[in-house]
């Protein structure tokens, strides 16, 4: 189950990434059929919907790097 969500947080990370979205659109769709051209511009669609819709999860680590930073530039405006 460990592995599971290990997979799911970085695919979700990359799924709302813009470099999907990039590669997406920039990618040659004239090696493809019309059907499968529409399947594409779906998928691109989606991940859009995502990216505008989900949030983007923080792990631990990230989440003790952000209080991290933050401490430290609590300190620094002292």
């Amino acid at each position: 189950m460990e592995l599971i969500n290990i997979v799911y947080r970085y695919l979700n990370r990359y799924i709302n990434s813009e470099e999907l979205v990039e590669l997406l659109e920039n990618m040659d769709k004239t090696k493809f059929s019309p059907e499968e051209q529409e399947d594409l511009a779906k998928i691109l669609e989606n991940v859009q919907n995502v990216i505008a819709t989900v949030p983007i999860e923080e792990d631990k680590y990230e989440v003790y790097l952000r209080t991290s930073r933050e401490r430290i530039l609590k300190k620094w405006k002292v």
